[in-house]
């Protein structure tokens, strides 16, 4: 591990900061390429608006800084993952539907690790965009992670950032119905609009493994008595809402066998 944490590897992969301080000063000298950086508030949490289990406060900045190789096990505190510029493609990582999502991808991702438990194995990111939040799955741990998009800006875009991590666990990244691979996932995250979560309920909902967990986004609150309820007639079990800003996250759980 190298100054400040961060674990280099021929400019690739992820970093890794104890403090904020430390992140956002490698950041400015560094001058690589844009990237996004994840905060946490401890090894054992990931402190983020309005969800259950989590304190303090977290959330997504821009800024420049070189790169590095994952360590044996997910970073504590600040993670950086290296972006190129997204373009048309929404996912930078600033909007709060993507910050809910993160925040509680990252918090599951690490508390399953933490546990030493693979309960969050396999990984789903329906609307992948930039391919963020697939990225930070597989830095957290997760040892299948898949990437969907109907977009194929979005889908060229990711498979980029994917590209600029040094891991040996491949992403795959392709258009695809989400209950493609049958219920094979542990979590899946749906970051897109109200209107597609509807259409999606019931193939999202084949996704998951039993007691696998759903994670909505890309709504507003006041749309979320409409989606609860969809999702629920999926017979899926409706676990919590975070909300950060006007907008809204949902958590879902499938029954276990």
């Amino acid at each position: 591990m190298g100054e400040n944490g961060v674990y280099s590897s021929h400019g690739k992969g992820t970093l890794s900061f104890k403090t904020k301080h430390s992140a956002l000063a490698t950041a400015s000298s560094l001058k690589i390429s844009p990237l996004v950086l994840l905060y946490e508030t401890g090894p054992k949490g990931g402190g983020f608006p309005g969800f259950p289990g989590s304190s303090g406060s977290s959330g997504f900045s821009s800024s420049d800084a070189t790169t590095g190789a994952r360590p044996a096990s997910p970073p504590d505190h600040w993670i950086a993952l290296p972006q190129l510029s997204s373009g048309t493609v929404f996912g930078n990582g600033s909007h709060p539907t993507t910050r809910l999502c993160a925040g509680a991808l990252d918090f599951l991702c690490r508390q399953a690790f933490l546990g030493g438990r693979a309960h969050l194995s396999c990984v789903l990111d329906v609307g992948t965009g930039t391919g963020v939040l697939a990225r930070i799955a597989r830095a957290r741990g997760a040892g299948f992670v898949v990437g969907t998009d109907i977009d194929p800006a979005a889908l060229i875009k990711a498979q980029q950032n994917v590209a600029l991590d040094s891991h040996p666990l491949e992403i795959l990244i392709l258009s695809a119905s989400p209950d493609s691979w049958g219920p094979r996932f542990n979590l899946v995250v749906a970051n897109i609009l109200e209107g597609p979560l509807r259409e999606l309920a019931q193939s999202l909902s084949q996704a998951l493994a039993p007691d696998g967990l759903l994670l909505l986004s890309g709504f507003t609150r006041l749309q979320i008595s409409g989606l609860r309820v969809a999702f629920e007639n999926q017979g899926l079990i409706y676990v919590s809402a975070s909300h950060l800003e006007e907008w809204a996250l949902l958590m879902f759980r499938r029954e276990a066998v």
